[in-house]
């Protein structure tokens, strides 16, 4: 981990275990449509037996982009 807290590389996971309350519905349909084979239904639980997880980053030059003079000012 980063001193912010954020992952420098992709994390990798086995039988990662949620409560299905944390899922919302249509994303618990779309797992089940297209990784339905990884998944093992607990009843109010879920498995994912292979779970690969990324950190989702802006390129810091759209990320400028999209600020505003009211981001920019420092107090």
């Amino acid at each position: 981990m980063t001193a912010s807290g954020g992952w420098r590389t992709p994390r990798e996971f086995e039988n990662f275990v949620l409560d299905k309350r944390q899922i919302a519905p249509a994303l618990l349909a779309l797992l089940q449509a297209e990784a339905g084979n990884k998944l093992t239904d607990l009843g109010d639980r879920i498995v994912i037996s292979h779970l690969y997880i990324e950190r989702r980053m802006v390129p810091l030059n759209l990320c400028w982009s999209r600020l505003t003079a009211r981001h920019c000012v420092m107090r």
